[in-house]
């Protein structure tokens, strides 16, 4: 979806490199928030289950919803106005 928005890139990218490929993409400060949150879930073991931690459901539900709302809303903002 992500690359239906901002352009296929070269190589494997995640959702920073797509980020930083289109600034203008989000406002600064929610992309800022956006790293923080991801980084947390990466070093809890939300996002990649590290070995040796486990994330409670909560924490994994909230990094679930916060990655459906990202989701939402970049389809929200690219798609044909009603």
């Amino acid at each position: 979806m992500l690359h239906d928005i901002a352009g296929r890139p070269t190589k494997k990218a995640t959702l920073s490199d797509y980020l930083k490929m289109n600034p203008n993409l989000l406002h600064p400060a929610l992309k800022k928030a956006l790293d923080m949150i991801f980084g947390d879930a990466s070093s809890e073991g939300a996002r990649h289950g590290k070995e040796g931690t486990q994330p409670t459901p909560e924490e994994a539900r909230f990094t679930v919803t916060v990655c459906a709302a990202v989701c939402t809303l970049l389809t929200k903002m690219n798609s044909p106005k009603e």
